[in-house]
């Protein structure tokens, strides 16, 4: 066979299946797809209650962190505090040796 009389003939069988495939295939899905989209209204309508107590939960916890946050701010400035030597008030003469003599 030459390529003359198949293509024609690949292009023909694949408009066929095609068109059988939409027209049997169009009738089954489009309740389908409505099906799945009430599906999916419905979960979001019964998570938005969850998606409130969530956004709580987040809020509650991005509280405790800035409170978690200046605690250790507080601590280290503290600590940075201890660290630095402290100058003395006065300086402490050193002591006096006397020499033994021999």
């Amino acid at each position: 066979m030459e390529w003359d009389f198949i293509a024609p003939m690949v292009v023909a069988v694949v408009f066929i299946v095609t068109t059988g495939g939409v027209l049997l295939l169009r009738p089954i899905l489009k309740p389908l797809v409505r099906l799945f989209e009430a599906m999916i209204r419905e979960k979001e309508r019964a998570s938005a209650p969850e998606l409130g107590r969530i956004r709580e939960l987040l809020e509650t916890l991005d509280g405790r962190m800035s409170l978690l946050e200046e605690r250790q701010q507080f601590y280290e400035s503290l600590r940075a505090e201890e660290a630095r030597p402290a100058l003395p008030a006065e300086p402490t003469p050193a002591p006096h040796r006397s020499r033994p003599t021999a």
